[in-house]
């Protein structure tokens, strides 16, 4: 703000006084009379020797140096490695400087208060540090007022969902499989996309729907069950499925697994062997430091096994949604 104030008093004062100078070349060396004009330095390798009253000084340049021994009003110091000398004989206010370049150098100091900070280079021009900060802050807040509009809080949703027998059932399974977010339905539409295309070779709803039948077959295992959960889940977060459709065909698989193992720990114990076997590791764990995705996974299991499987017995009766 303190810049901005200062160029648009530099480009007021200019309309008000004929005495405004600009030194755009690069190593001369002037001495300048002024009457209370302006002085902007955009060159380079400058030797300026000022006179007279001085209003604003402006330096954007570099490799300059400066000598104002009379008043000036304000200083606004952006540019890099010049050389800035004065008489201590103002009133000078810090209110009245803005030092925001690097390499400076600035005999005397100025008054204490003066704003000073370090610079940030961006597309080969330089801005404040202190204004790239806060401008990222500005943006940071921004783009989660609006992640928190497009995809509310997933930890919420799985409070919610956790109130619903049926559906915390399922993420006691599937949650096995899901790393740390737990339920793939509540992902953002582009990072499932991209997943199931770099994963699993799925790009339409047609050959999704195919996976999910392919792994409900009569010979269907833990691994393919589970799966086939996490693939009902990821069509609700594209929008292929309704949430309900998405639900209803997780408790289908669930179903199937309560028909084929007689609890979760049978489950989960050959849901990991089954996974090892795919990884090519060996089958009852002793290889699983091997793999760093088997790290994940068995801390999934305890997670399910502390946090889930306590509230939703194996032997739940669900009703479609």
């Amino acid at each position: 703000m303190k810049q901005l104030f200062l160029l648009l008093l530099l480009a007021t004062t200019a309309a008000a006084v004929p005495h405004d100078v600009l030194v755009s070349g690069a190593k001369t060396r002037q001495s300048l009379q002024l009457d209370g004009g302006n002085l902007t330095v955009t060159g380079s390798n400058n030797v300026i020797n000022l006179k007279g009253k001085v209003g604003l000084i402006n330096i954007s340049g570099s490799k300059n140096k400066v000598n104002c021994p009379g008043p000036y009003t304000a200083l606004l110091l952006s540019g890099s490695d010049n050389d800035f000398r004065w008489k201590d004989r103002t009133a000078l206010k810090p209110s009245d400087c803005v030092v925001s370049g690097s390499g400076n150098t600035i005999l005397p100091p100025l008054p204490r208060g003066v704003a000073s900070v370090n610079t940030v280079d961006i597309g080969g021009k330089r801005f404040p540090a202190l204004y790239v900060a806060l401008g990222a802050c500005l943006l940071g807040v921004a783009l989660t007022l609006l992640k928190s509009l497009l995809f509310p809080n997933m930890e919420r949703r799985l409070k919610a969902d956790a109130a619903r027998l049926e559906r915390l059932w399922c993420r006691g399974a599937f949650g096995i499989l899901c790393d740390d977010c737990q339920d793939y339905g509540y992902l953002p539409a582009h990072q499932v996309k991209a997943m199931l295309g770099r994963d699993w070779k799925i790009e339409t709803i047609a050959r999704l729907e195919e996976r999910v039948a392919e792994m409900e077959g009569p010979d269907a295992r833990a691994w393919d069950l589970v799966r086939a959960m996490l693939l009902s889940r990821s069509a609700a977060a594209l929008r292929w499925w309704t949430v309900d459709q998405s639900w209803n065909r997780c408790l289908r698989q669930a179903r199937m697994l309560q028909q084929r193992y007689p609890g979760w720990a049978a489950m989960a114990n050959e849901l990991l062997r089954d996974r090892r076997i795919w990884r090519q590791i060996d089958p009852d764990g002793h290889d699983d430091f091997l793999d760093a995705g088997m790290k994940q996974v068995n801390a999934q299991r305890a997670r399910m096994e502390t946090e889930v499987w306590p509230r939703a017995p194996w032997s739940s009766q669900f009703k479609d949604a």
